[in-house]
């Protein structure tokens, strides 16, 4: 008897040993596979996740309704950027902690993408003489050191973005490289389309004033219908 439940016990472990290798072994490598690529915010997150596809895995850094200025990243978001592939971000003027972060970064192997890399940048104050409430306008400029880093409201800016991810992606997988570039081109045609959806609607607004709760953040939007 005991001889018999020895043997069953073998014939146990041996079975959860071929399972681990069968299941596990396998889901772990084709993970790690994949980029991984983490995003401070969603538009970020949504370009990434349009290019890489089923080749990345991107996760969003910052958690809804969280001011992105003002965000204190916390020591597991520190680790989540250092186990990471890339890590995205608006630039120095939306996410001013993110350079202290890139600094502290031991993983050499890490790629950082500052998407506002190409763009012109606008300034607040030349914004300001269209805003009315003009105080609240000069209090978020020290925010952002005079800039409106709000680049991704115009659908110009977005291309150049997307075409920055989609280089960092290729240079991190030259094997899928042309997989990204096909991807990039089909969302730059959908953003594309949007944005001549967004021309053809305001060319018949009768009044060119944008009403807004919060901060000003819509100068790109506007200088590009206006």
């Amino acid at each position: 008897m005991k001889k018999t439940l020895f043997a069953i016990g073998i014939i146990a472990i041996f079975g959860l040993g071929i399972y681990a290798i069968l299941n596990i072994a396998p889901k772990s490598k084709i993970n790690s596979e994949k980029l991984t690529v983490v995003t401070t915010i969603f538009p970020l997150y949504d370009f990434a996740k349009n290019i890489g596809q089923d080749k990345v895995e991107v996760s969003l850094l910052l958690p809804y309704g969280v001011k992105t200025h003002s965000f204190e990243p916390k020591p597991s978001d520190i680790v989540k950027i250092n186990e990471s592939d890339l890590f995205v971000y608006t630039g120095k003027f939306m996410e001013p902690w993110a350079e202290d972060i890139i600094k502290g970064v031991t993983n050499k192997n890490v790629a950082f993408v500052d998407s506002s890399f190409g763009i012109e940048m606008m300034n607040e104050a030349e914004e300001a003489h269209e805003v009315e409430n003009e105080g609240e306008q000069e209090e978020h400029g020290h925010e952002h050191d005079g800039v409106d880093p709000h680049i991704w409201l115009d659908f110009k800016n977005n291309k150049i973005m997307v075409d920055s991810l989609t280089k960092a992606f290729a240079e991190k997988d030259p094997a899928n490289a042309d997989f990204y570039q096909k991807n990039a081109e089909d969302y730059k045609n959908k953003l594309a389309h949007l944005d001549d959806k967004y021309k053809s609607a305001l060319i018949n607004c009768k009044s060119p004033e944008i009403v807004y709760g919060g901060h000003y953040a819509f100068g790109y939007l506007a200088n590009r219908y206006n």
